[in-house]
């Protein structure tokens, strides 16, 4: 159960991951992937559930991609860079996807 409790993470740390303590958020996903690494964990998959902008294309794109690419990049920049700075990069393997291959 501690390693979903953020509480004990400094104020630092969840601004750089933009994290929220008690909202569910990629952020705070990356966050727990940072804490799963920590205790060992070989394997850890992340994922952003709202990301799908091919369909609705008039209400989808614009603010609302511009949000989705904030909140996958900072957290994610801020995991990689956390990893680093923990000295837990030189042994974790961080692979970058994305969807291609559909077009609008």
């Amino acid at each position: 159960p501690e390693l979903v409790d953020l509480s004990g993470e400094t104020k630092e740390t969840l601004d750089m991951y933009g994290a929220e303590p008690g909202k569910p958020s990629y952020a705070n996903n990356c966050l727990l992937a940072r804490r799963l690494v920590e205790r060992g964990c070989r394997f850890v998959q992340l994922y952003h559930t709202d990301w799908d902008h091919h369909g609705n294309k008039e209400n989808n794109l614009g603010d609302s991609l511009d949000l989705r690419c904030r909140e996958v990049d900072q957290a994610s920049a801020a995991l990689v860079a956390d990893l680093k700075a923990r000295g837990l990069l030189d042994d974790t393997i961080v692979i970058w996807g994305g969807e291609f291959g559909r077009t609008p």
